[in-house]
């Protein structure tokens, strides 16, 4: 037996997440069986990278100005000169 929420597809956004924000270039992929698994898995992604940008002072800080769709986020930033 195992506790809600914290089952593979929690582990599988915690993986994600981690390689966007530690990792210079690195390209994630999350796939799945189903639309409905691949989305709630993705709400799990987008909070966690939200929960990094509001609550660890700038230390994992990502600006998504370029591209931040509901299926794609890239971290980036418009530099105006």
């Amino acid at each position: 037996m195992k506790s809600r929420g914290c089952g593979f597809s929690e582990i599988n956004a915690c993986l994600c997440t981690c390689m966007y924000s530690t990792f210079r270039g690195s390209n994630t992929l999350m796939t799945a069986a189903s639309k409905n698994y691949v989305d709630k898995t993705l709400e799990k992604i987008w909070g966690e990278l939200n929960f990094l940008n509001d609550n660890t002072e700038g230390g994992f800080f990502k600006l998504r100005q370029v591209v931040d769709t509901a299926y794609k986020k890239k971290a980036s930033y418009y530099k105006i000169v």
